[in-house]
């Protein structure tokens, strides 16, 4: 609303396109009030849409725009809307044209379709139309549409959006978004780490995402924990670009999405486009020529040509489209030699997501809440621990709800579940009085759904629940995890015990990650950045969490880097290439188990290292952090204060240009915690010795990151100092690796 004038904005869509109709999309509405946008089924029905997000008592702010008419008389108005559970009707809202009520919506109509609002006789300008929540239980509302013509009936079925587009005066064109080097589909933690990767290696990179803020799972709508392979194991986090993020965000005091906006930033050659949907890929023979989106707010479309494709989609989109070979469901013990685990017979469920918001927040007054009947869902007999108050993981739908056929279903199930289980806390739970739970308020559930699983895509090899457990080192390993075989209950909260087929949560070591698995057998110039690689379900239950993505993000992303500068595919990278594709991770503080820095040019290997206190040989064995009791680094005594030094002497002088530092910030714990890490190194020079006189190369008074890269003029030195006089609480001076270029 103007503040000025008072008046309400007329909608951004709202304009007779086709003589005698006037099309307005509700994500246009000027106002939102309580409503939202909700973006993430496009694909599915075919736009953005407004819900209302409630706790089943009606949200009191409408949404609200103006349209303008150009003829006085009566116009039909007819909203396109979904009755999301047919049975009981929860989402009831109307719209008001001018003030005036029309039919009661969301009860009628199951799936997305066309409801008749009424008959309303207008006037020449400005009219006014609001949606009033009636129910606080997730109304939806698509469109609206103002006909002069009482006999014409719009169209439930709109597959390809024709209809919207005319009524909307769009043209059936595609817009050309240009052509790159690499272009990566998903911004989830995969995708982070391969544009990252990608750009870091001197790709021109387009990162191409749904959503309107990038992070996927980890992004700041969604808000799901960082984990990664360190599940139980000491040293074991992810580093590269994976640990860069985790600390820019403590540093920054920004989410996940954030800190990687400001990541991307640092690097001209990535750009970021949001609210693309990709539903299409070109082809040239085998290979995708281009790939084509759709924007979730505006329905245009655009084309974006590459060389290399990254599929980060999470559920093997882009594979799909382009004919790849793709996995789903549940294999068979006997297809990949996991009788001991997998289920006897294949089938297509999969692991549920979770919705990510909080249950309830202490409010110190007597709360009232009754279940809806709509809500329900709650088991026969359940018995789970309860741990407390809080959102527990299990807070999942059985997996016969196809995420991929009908990820809206998926989630509002979801919403169901959340609203059956804080009924059972608040009214059922014997546990309840102890906790005071008729003193906390209903939080309700978000709209998001964390989804943990898709369609996979086949590569050269698949990677299986064996190859985890056995931890097997593979020639062409490019990446590793850690976390356990966590493949969750395929009935959900439909199992009252929670005693299904996740029950052996069976831990595993450090494995490693093959090449082969992160590209399609297929389609030649694909990559794969996501949870979509090529695995079984159950090696997928450790691989899909969100550290050990960005990391295989990150070797995805550098490969694509590589094939662009020597013309290469995939498999004939893994091919040739593979050891350089080693070195170069490692160069960018990506760690590969049990393969040590064996890069030629760097300068360091062959100095002779000395400390003002300490055994520093360890900071050019190639290792850039502790395995097992060797520690591979330097650390000072802590019995000496600051400053500290550790220094390189060359057999003769070499010109470098650049220096790498590998900081110690503590890879045990599995996140990073809101706090810098007290051995992470604060305040530092860097200095060359150049025809026996020290200069100064860089430094450092606020650094906050465990790797850095200094540039510089190219200089001839004949020996290199790292003083450090400061950390970020720890009385040692650590570094794991000095690299000079």
């Amino acid at each position: 609303m103007c503040a000025i004038c008072g008046m309400v904005a007329l909608a951004a869509s709202s304009a007779e396109h086709v003589p005698g109709f006037i099309w307005i999309e509700a994500e246009d509405f000027a106002e939102r009030g309580d409503w939202t946008v909700d973006t993430q089924f496009t694909h599915k029905m075919g736009s953005a849409y407004l819900i209302c997000r409630g706790a089943n008592t009606p949200r009191p702010k409408v949404a609200r725009t103006t349209v303008l008419i150009p003829r006085a008389g009566t116009w039909r108005v007819w909203a396109r809307t979904k009755d999301w559970l047919p049975e009981f009707s929860p989402g009831r809202f109307v719209l008001e044209v001018n003030g005036r009520r029309g039919k009661v919506l969301g009860e009628s109509k199951k799936g997305w379709g066309w409801e008749k609002v009424g008959d309303f006789k207008l006037k020449v300008g400005e009219t006014e139309l609001a949606l009033r929540d009636l129910s606080g239980a997730y109304a939806r509302c698509d469109a609206v549409l103002l006909a002069e013509d009482f006999s014409f009936v719009p169209s439930d079925d709109d597959p390809d959006g024709a209809e919207r587009r005319r009524f909307k005066g769009e043209p059936a064109t595609v817009a050309d978004g240009g052509s790159y080097d690499v272009v990566v589909v998903g911004a989830g933690p995969g995708g982070m780490g391969a544009s990252l990767g990608a750009a870091r290696n001197s790709a021109r990179v387009a990162l191409v995402f749904d959503r309107p803020i990038p992070g996927g799972n980890a992004s700041d709508e969604c808000g799901i924990g960082f984990d990664g392979a360190s599940l139980g194991k000491k040293n074991a986090r992810e580093t590269g670009v994976v640990e860069e993020l985790r600390l820019t965000k403590v540093y920054s005091g920004k989410g996940y999405s954030g800190a990687f906006v400001e990541m991307a930033s640092k690097s001209p050659s990535l750009s970021l486009f949001r609210n693309e949907r990709v539903m299409r890929v070109e082809k040239d023979g085998a290979r995708i020529a281009a790939v084509l989106s759709r924007n979730t707010l505006t329905g245009h479309w655009t084309r974006w040509r590459g060389r290399i494709f990254v599929d980060s989609t999470g559920d093997g989109w882009i594979g799909h489209f382009a004919g790849a070979r793709t996995m789903y469901g549940r294999e068979a013990g006997s297809e990949y030699g996991e009788e001991w685990i997998a289920p006897k017979v294949a089938d297509r469920l999969t692991m549920s997501g979770t919705l990510t918001t909080g249950l309830s927040y202490y409010t110190g007054r007597e709360e009232m809440y009754e279940t809806p009947v709509w809500a329900r869902v709650m088991p026969e007999g359940f018995d789970r621990k309860i741990p407390g108050l809080g959102r527990p993981w299990w807070l999942e739908a059985p997996g016969r709800f196809d995420d991929l056929d009908d990820p809206e279903a998926a989630r509002d199930h979801l919403i169901r579940i959340c609203f059956g289980y804080w009924g059972f806390l608040r009214n059922e739970w014997k546990g309840g009085p102890a906790h005071n739970v008729s003193r906390y308020a209903f939080v309700p559930p978000s709209i998001f759904n964390g989804r943990r699983e898709g369609m996979r895509i086949v590569g050269d090899y698949v990677l299986t629940a064996n190859d985890c457990r056995g931890a097997r080192m593979f020639p062409d390993r490019v990446t590793y995890g850690g976390w356990s075989l966590d493949t969750h209950d395929p009935l959900g909260m439909d199992n009252p015990h929670g005693d299904g087929w996740w029950h052996p949560h069976m831990g595993v070591p450090i494995y490693s990650v093959p090449f082969r698995s992160l590209y399609s057998a297929d389609v030649p110039n694909l990559l794969i950045g996501s949870r979509c690689q090529s695995m079984t379900h159950i090696a997928l239950g450790s691989m899909r969490v969100q550290g050990t993505q960005m990391a295989a993000g990150q070797a995805a992303g550098t490969a694509a880097a590589l094939c662009v500068r020597y013309g290469l595919m995939p498999c004939e990278l893994g091919q040739s290439r593979i050891g350089e594709l080693q070195q170069l991770l490692l160069k960018d503080d990506h760690y590969i188990p049990e393969i040590a820095n064996g890069d030629t040019r760097d300068h360091a290997r062959s100095a002779r290292v000395s400390a003002t206190s300490g055994t520093p040989d360890g900071i050019i064995d190639g290792i850039a952090r502790q395995v097992g009791d060797c520690v591979h680094g330097w650390v000072s005594d802590r019995a000496q204060p600051m400053p500290q030094v550790v220094q390189l002497d060359f057999p003769k002088p070499v010109n470098a240009s650049e220096v790498r530092l590998a900081f110690d910030t503590d890879l045990t714990p599995m996140r990073v915690k809101e706090r810098m890490p007290g051995r992470l190194v604060k305040v530092y020079r860097i200095e060359g010795r150049v025809r026996g006189v020290w200069r100064t190369l860089a430094e450092e008074s606020e650094n906050f990151l465990r790797h850095r890269v200094h540039r510089f003029r190219e200089t001839e030195i004949t020996a290199l100092r790292v003083t450090v006089t400061a950390t970020w609480g720890d009385p040692s001076a650590r570094i794991f690796e000095i690299r000079v270029y």
